[in-house]
């Protein structure tokens, strides 16, 4: 169980770290600060993939618990809890909670991200309408809009 408390341990500080480069991210979206977005990216990915391994790994020694103790396929940190030695509840029960409360706020900024991103494609949607003029708009061989019959281009490259 010790091994079980420390994978555990480690697990929620990933999803903190992960929540904390998720907040990162929106922050540098709000703020327009495209610049490190790919960076931002770049680390939340990594933190995901590192939690990802962190889970296999858990799953591979509660596997291992559960067969030791017979417990169901679908045992939980509650049912570990039950059969693990007493000076371990505690952490084990403290564990849960705070894995709880920390999935609760990762599903709330996830939710927060997607909301803000579609936003934020609705304001490009709209200012790429107002830099074309009218939706859809292609440049003809002459450099204005040009009627569906004449070949276009998306830029005037006589600009």
């Amino acid at each position: 169980m010790r091994e079980l408390i420390r994978i555990l341990e480690r697990e929620a500080g990933l999803i903190e770290h992960v929540l904390f480069r998720l907040k990162s991210v929106q922050l540098l979206v709000s703020a327009d600060e495209h610049r490190f977005l790919g960076q931002g990216s770049e680390e939340l990915h990594e933190a995901a993939e590192e939690l990802g391994a962190l889970d296999a790994m858990r799953a591979l020694l509660v596997e291992d618990i559960k067969s030791k103790h017979g417990l169901p396929e679908n045992a939980t940190i509650q049912d570990l809890t039950a059969v693990a030695a007493a000076e371990d509840r505690d952490a084990l029960r403290t564990l849960r909670r705070r894995l709880l409360d920390l999935s609760a706020q990762l599903e709330a900024e996830a939710a927060s991200s997607r909301v803000l991103t579609l936003a934020r494609v609705a304001e490009l949607r709209k200012l790429l309408e107002r830099v074309a003029g009218n939706p859809g708009a292609r440049y003809g061989t002459d450099g204005i809009v040009a009627p569906p019959s004449e070949p276009s281009r998306t830029v005037d490259r006589r600009l």
